[in-house]
């Protein structure tokens, strides 16, 4: 399925960005040995949470859109059947002289 590889590369991608630019503005900023794995460790811990939501959250939207597509096909397919009876009544109401001719 190439949505599902599309998405799921876009979420790798917004992760990894996340973890990395969130690393290089703690290394960047002047702080202590400790202190600084210390809140790596957090915003790791956090990005770990995001990333689990955001995934959630996709598998969510994913089955909301798969409802929709079934529910679409199943009105889809009801209106081919529907306007195939009408035009099946109008080919039978013409005459045979004037079926297939619409113009007025």
């Amino acid at each position: 399925m190439p949505n599902h590889n599309k998405s799921k590369s876009l979420t790798c991608g917004i992760l990894t960005g996340l973890l990395v630019g969130g690393s290089t503005a703690l290394l960047l900023a002047p702080k202590q040995g400790r202190e600084l794995r210390s809140d790596i460790s957090t915003n790791a811990r956090i990005a770990g949470a995001k990333g689990r939501e955001l995934a959630e959250l996709s598998r969510e939207v994913v089955g909301v859109v798969k409802d929709w597509k079934e529910q679409i096909n199943i009105a889809t397919a009801e209106v081919k059947v529907e306007l195939a009876a009408l035009k099946a009544e109008q080919a039978d109401t013409q005459g045979p002289e004037t079926k297939g001719n619409y113009s007025v």
